[in-house]
């Protein structure tokens, strides 16, 4: 998987403004919602770094595998993932630091 994901990057990122949806999504969605799950289900200490940074993980290989057997964009698969993994790495200490205080 990340061999095909290999052969699709490319530093240009096809449709930035789309890109931008799918990634708030995962990461502004998926932060929200796993604070919730964190609430809801009374989760603490290594319980609950582990249930967030589960929720602000980035966008998943098996992107591309899907894309790819559907048939879909996966030059846009490829933005998508290659961005996100980019943001998490950026986004990593953020996760930690709101983690350590759970």
């Amino acid at each position: 998987i990340l061999l095909a994901l290999g052969l699709k990057f490319s530093p240009y990122i096809k449709r930035f403004s789309l890109v931008l949806f799918p990634l708030s999504l995962r990461f502004g969605l998926g932060a929200i919602v796993g604070l919730l799950f964190i609430q809801i289900a009374g989760l603490e200490g290594l319980d609950a770094s582990i249930a967030f940074f589960a929720s602000v993980a980035p966008i998943g290989m098996n992107t591309m595998t899907f894309a790819d057997m559907e048939k879909l964009d996966t030059e846009f698969a490829a933005s998508i993932v290659s961005v996100a993994i980019f943001l998490a790495m950026l986004l990593a200490p953020l996760s930690l630091h709101i983690a350590s205080g759970l």
